[in-house]
């Protein structure tokens, strides 16, 4: 898409950090000048960590997923396996520690599907979704009780019936499986790892 670029950048005046935990997040208290010299005294950014989403699918073209309870939504839903990146590590190297802690499987096929923000005008924690494929089961899952899930392998249909129903309620589980399904974007994205 081709614009006049007439949009300008907004000016960070100042910038302080008004909360922050550990492993999860930090809240940021920016001030800014708009174009329009209008100065924002208070204006709040999140801070999140990197994470990964894995889209992973077996020979016979089913995809692996988790039924687990979410706190912040008071419901049992069904995502994909997924997971903070680490510091220092990449994205590519945490989703294949991810989709080994949780499912007890390793992929010889790795496709990188993007990487995308799922709110930039508060949050600003970037998501890497990746396809894997070629499944090979290699160990057990290991346990969490942060995290106790029953996996299974379901088809497309039965994952869009899980949409339909609400099951699959996280946006950026339907953004990878949308992106992952979609012939439209099959040859925008890169084959990063092949193993024989």
């Amino acid at each position: 898409m081709k614009t006049e670029n007439n949009i300008q950048r907004w000016e960070r005046l100042s910038s302080e950090v008004v909360f922050e935990t550990e492993h999860w997040f930090k809240v940021i208290k920016d001030k800014v000048k708009l174009p329009s010299t209008r100065i924002v005294d208070d204006y709040y950014l999140i801070e999140a960590p990197e994470y990964v989403l894995i889209y992973a699918k077996s020979n016979d073209e089913h995809i692996f997923v988790e039924r687990q309870y979410k706190y912040g939504l008071e419901k049992i839903t069904v995502t994909f396996p997924a997971g903070f990146v680490d510091k220092g590590e990449l994205p590519l190297s945490a989703a294949k520690r991810e989709l080994l802690e949780e499912t007890g499987f390793q992929a010889k096929v790795w496709k990188h599907r993007g990487t995308f923000v799922l709110d930039g005008t508060s949050d600003n924690g970037r998501a890497h979704y990746f396809m894997a494929e070629n499944l090979e089961r290699i160990a057990d899952p290991e346990k969490n009780d942060m995290e106790e899930l029953e996996v299974s392998f379901l088809s497309t249909d039965e994952l869009m019936e899980c949409v339909s129903q609400g099951d699959i309620c996280l946006l950026p589980g339907i953004a990878v499986m949308a992106i992952a399904t979609n012939p439209l974007f099959a040859n925008l994205f890169t084959v990063v790892e092949h193993r024989a």
